[in-house]
């Protein structure tokens, strides 16, 4: 019977640098922080306006993979879902479901930025 060995240089490299890019894959703060402003922009211009103070009140935080975009004005709610004596005004839905394609492009270039770092490959 006959042996072949075969070596397969730079797996070792390449599979450390796989597991960092992996374990940094939950920090995608900068994606998040982009993502998160441009849902806060859109949001800000879509809120009802009567005094200005609900689009001025428009937060947005980012941590990790989650991103909080809100307000914390009381009525923000009741012109986003409406009362019973007053319509809805939504300006977060909206702002979120226009967004959707940034969101994902700043996560995705995000990700790729991260591969490039990957040696070995």
């Amino acid at each position: 019977m006959t042996a072949q060995t075969t070596e397969v240089i730079g797996a070792d490299e390449l599979d450390r640098s796989l597991s960092a890019v992996a374990d940094d894959l939950g920090n995608m703060g900068a994606a998040g922080d982009r993502a998160a402003q441009t849902i806060r922009t859109r949001a800000q211009s879509l809120a009802p306006v009567d005094t200005g103070a609900l689009a001025r009140s428009i937060r947005a935080d980012a941590a990790d993979t989650e991103i909080t975009v809100g307000t914390d004005i009381r009525y923000g709610r009741f012109q986003e879902y409406g009362t019973v004596n007053t319509p809805a005004s939504p300006y977060l839905r909206p702002a979120l479901e226009a967004s959707t394609h940034q969101v994902v492009e700043a996560y995705t270039a995000e990700i790729e930025n991260k591969l490039e770092k990957v040696h070995g490959a």
